[in-house]
């Protein structure tokens, strides 16, 4: 994403550029993190907070050193040495109709440790996915047993999306 970010400003190719991070774990969205480093970098807003569905309550996984983590208990990241916190999520369909439009270029980076699934299902199915121009996925299914369900739709979100000529 950094790179690509870099190349946009530079080349000038798109007239507005916005760009929106969320990273709840202080770790990496304050201080010196490497996401606040991004986001500087790039002028972009970071919400210290998570993706989702709707608006929710969640206690946050990370594992002790700060290296992952996920909304989702149970996996790889939780263990006894793992740290919980609460966060309240940001709605995906609340957070577009606020800040992002069809007429922009929009480039959608995801990656939420295994939660990427419920969150491309309510992109998709209220037809926001086609408001993308670009998608970057990164897929979870085998960090967590919730999710090996999921494996199939590693291959079906992007598939779906190119429908709408996502790149």
């Amino acid at each position: 994403m950094d790179r690509r970010m870099t190349r946009y400003r530079t080349e000038g190719k798109y007239k507005h550029i916005r760009c929106y991070m969320f990273e709840p774990q202080p770790f990496f969205s304050q201080g010196e993190g490497s996401a606040k480093k991004i986001a500087d970098k790039h002028n972009c807003t970071i919400y210290p907070t998570v993706m989702w569905t709707e608006k929710a309550d969640f206690q946050f996984v990370s594992n002790a050193n700060n290296e992952a983590s996920s909304l989702l208990s149970g996996g790889q990241f939780d263990s006894s040495a793992s740290v919980h916190f609460s966060v309240t999520s940001v709605g995906i369909v609340d957070f577009f109709l606020m800040h992002v439009s069809p007429y922009d270029h929009n480039i959608f980076k995801l990656d939420v440790e295994g939660a990427e699934y419920a969150i491309l299902q309510r992109l998709i199915t209220v037809g926001f996915g086609c408001w993308l121009n670009e998608a970057i996925l990164e897929f979870h299914a085998t960090h967590n047993p919730k999710n090996y369900k999921n494996r199939p739709m590693d291959v079906a979100f992007p598939w779906m999306l190119r429908q709408c000529n996502v790149r």
